[in-house]
């Protein structure tokens, strides 16, 4: 299955592209902090990368291509574009696809390089993927969580496409513990990599996203915010943004972190 829109080519993800999906997504944490994954380890990052070809792609050994289902997509610009896109530009498709009851179900997913945001590159490809699984023989409901307070552009695009509120999603539901707490140490990591200009605003958004692991009993408040400060150490005057940093994370303490969509085929 190959999609093309006004600019792009959508074709099947192949485990040739890992290489070029670490490079763009796993290895740039202000794209991969609207996912769920803990890029600090530098040796972590391929092994995400190869994960996401070999459960979505057409020769990863999942079985769902082949089945007449839908998995993941590698996003590319038309030969003749004009935006003077190359290369791989981004990943969407559905994750978890199968079939209950004769009809497919999955999760949408998307992550784009951050050279493209702000070029609705991805609202132009999630269309169009929305619209061939409601072309599948037997396409059923197509489900999306995002960091509600973080990531409100994900939330845009999503309804855009015609996904409706279901409510939020607890972490510990979606994913598991391990991978859940894991994001401490992404969010801790970010802060310190953070170029000077921009650390207080990462520090923010860390703090935020703590206090949606402290909301489901993950991390105590004193410690997670001890933690932030420790990060932050010698780089800037802590104790000025220290209120501002206890806000974030205390918005990520009172709020669900994901917010729940479903687009149903019916």
């Amino acid at each position: 299955m190959e999609i093309a829109t006004e600019r792009l080519i959508l074709r099947p993800l192949q485990m040739s592209d890992a290489t070029a999906i670490r490079d763009l997504i796993f290895s740039d944490p202000e794209v991969a902090k609207g996912l769920a994954h803990d890029i600090s380890r530098p040796s972590a990052r391929m092994a995400f990368a190869e994960d996401w070809c070999r459960d979505v792609g057409i020769d990863g050994g999942n079985q769902v291509w082949s089945q007449g289902g839908m998995g993941g997509f590698a996003i590319t610009a038309k030969p003749d574009n004009h935006d003077a896109f190359d290369g791989l530009l981004g990943v969407a498709g559905v994750y978890g696809s199968e079939q209950r009851d004769g009809r497919w179900n999955g999760e949408i997913f998307y992550a784009l390089g951050r050279a493209f945001h702000g070029k609705r590159i991805m609202t132009e490809a999630c269309a169009a993927i929305r619209t061939a699984f409601a072309a599948l023989p037997g396409p059923g409901d197509l489900y999306a969580v995002y960091w509600e307070v973080l990531n409100p552009a994900s939330g845009r695009i999503l309804r855009r496409l015609g996904f409706a509120d279901e409510g939020h999603k607890a972490l510990l539901d979606e994913y598991d513990e391990e991978r859940v707490l894991s994001l401490r140490d992404f969010e801790l990591w970010r802060v310190r990599q953070a170029e000077d200009a921009m650390l207080p605003g990462v520090a923010k958004e860390a703090a935020t996203k703590l206090g949606h692991l402290a909301r489901e009993g993950l991390l105590r408040r004193e410690e997670a915010l001890g933690e932030l400060h420790d990060a932050m150490s010698g780089r800037m005057d802590v104790d000025a943004l220290a209120a501002e940093i206890a806000d974030a994370f205390d918005r990520g303490n009172d709020n669900p972190g994901m917010a729940y969509l479903k687009f149903s085929t019916d």
